[in-house]
């Protein structure tokens, strides 16, 4: 007698076969020819490509004999007629008379990913991760491991926008009407796609490629993840027509959340240890992209970097899909994770509402217009391109203003003396005819 122990963790990339495009996969495992079946419809997963299962099937049998063990998926129906999803078959006896496999694997099996097939259906559908164990049934049995699925938890993701650099200006004035769309797009432990789009509010008028925001972004979701990322993009806000994209960068967010799993498993307190946290910002760089490095040996940007104020957060660089590899801006963000039931204990503000902490945000630098001062108000709405522009259009033509009121003067001078010495000699010629004493002889 053979002791069989199947331990099937989940499935990965099940075949959607449902209008929604997802599943409600159950599993049934049958050694054939025995009617040793295990697995209920009732223990279906709701609504997932990507089955939690971590389930454990044992039974003893006789080898050589029956030793087909089949695993069955099946995608549950409300209303009954469950479908088949596809099936993936073990040959016990090929492995428990095998000596490489005795050898290699008697004592530790190896954890196998099944490919599911169907017969009415073309190629993979889906693949279980599982493995199989197998003793003597007279021989000291081990305890059987106890598997149990990892926890969700509900973490807070807090994205503070500091600042923007090098922005490339989309207005013909030279100013750029900027905001942030931050978007966090990701599948869950079940492959379920989620994803929500908050913005900045706006930098009216920023000009030489800056802008300034301090503004907080808060969203909510579940971990572990298959995968999440943010999306950073910069636009220039128009009133007539759709905004312009400037740029945009996306911040792979797996690696932290898999480190904050690892600090709640690690901490005695879990979710509510003071070090449950993953931080992205100045002083946090491991989860940070690169920054790409300027070619040239030395580049006045980097020059103007060393005087602005000091770092926040981590400065991520902003690229167009249509311009290649040409950098359209530096945005400045920091990012926090932490589990849900910390970020109740000490909430923060959206934006820079109230609580205001953790950090502190400042009001953001902006330029205002002046009611008092139409002229400064006027030259900020025209943007510094324009502006300058214009002052150099108004300088040059009060320089032909004043080299054509020369010229004229000039000119009249010139004319008068030509005239008064035509005068002069006129007269002159007309003296030199009269007799000496100035009247008639006798």
């Amino acid at each position: 007698s053979v002791i069989v122990r199947a331990f099937v963790v989940r499935g990965k990339n099940i075949r959607p076969l449902d209008p929604s495009g997802l599943c409600d996969p159950y599993m049934k495992v049958d050694l054939l020819g025995t009617g040793k079946r295990f697995g209920n419809r009732r223990d279906h997963v709701k609504e997932t490509l990507a089955p939690w299962f971590y389930k454990m099937f044992q039974f003893t049998t006789e080898l050589p004999g029956s030793s087909q063990l089949q695993f069955k998926l099946y995608d549950w129906d409300k209303n009954g007629g469950d479908d088949v999803i596809g099936v993936n078959t073990v040959d016990l006896e090929d492995r428990w008379f095998s000596p490489m496999w005795k050898n290699q694997f008697g004592e530790t099996p190896p954890l196998e990913l099944r490919t599911l097939l169907n017969t009415e259906a073309t190629g993979s559908q889906g693949s279980l991760e599982l493995w199989v164990e197998m003793y003597e049934a007279d021989e000291n049995v081990p305890r059987p491991m106890k598997i149990a699925p990892p926890p969700v938890i509900d973490v807070e993701l807090r994205v503070v926008v500091w600042r923007a650099r090098k922005m490339v200006i989309k207005d013909l004035g030279g100013n750029n009407d900027l905001f942030f769309k931050i978007g966090l797009v990701g599948l869950d432990h079940k492959q379920t796609r989620f994803g929500q789009v908050q913005e900045t509010d706006t930098h009216y008028f920023a000009s030489e490629g800056k802008g300034s925001f301090n503004y907080r972004i808060i969203y909510r979701f579940s971990i572990p993840v298959t995968k999440a990322k943010l999306r950073v993009s910069a636009y220039d806000r128009d009133l007539i027509g759709s905004n312009d994209n400037i740029g945009e960068a996306v911040v792979p967010l797996s690696g932290m959340c898999n480190d904050l799993m690892r600090l709640i498993t690690a901490a005695p307190d879990g979710e509510l240890s003071g070090n449950a946290e993953v931080k992205m910002d100045a002083q946090n760089q491991k989860h940070a992209p690169p920054m790409p490095q300027e070619k040239s040996w030395f580049n006045m940007g980097e020059f103007g970097d060393i005087l602005d104020a000091a770092a926040e957060g981590h400065w991520i660089p902003l690229y167009h899909p249509s311009k290649d590899d040409s950098k359209q801006g530096e945005c400045e963000i920091s990012l926090t994770l932490l589990p849900v039931r910390r970020a109740d204990q000490r909430p923060v503000g959206k934006a820079r509402d109230q609580p205001n902490r953790d950090p502190e945000l400042p009001a953001a630098i902006r330029a205002r217009l002046n009611p008092f001062d139409p002229i400064g108000s006027l030259i900020i709405i025209m943007g510094p391109n324009m502006a300058r522009n214009i002052i150099l259009a108004l300088c040059i033509l009060a320089c032909l203003f004043v080299c054509g009121s020369l010229a004229v003067f000039i000119i009249n001078d010139v004319l008068s003396a030509y005239i008064n010495i035509a005068i002069q000699q006129a007269t002159g010629q007309m003296g030199g005819g009269l007799p000496a004493g100035g009247g008639l002889g006798k």
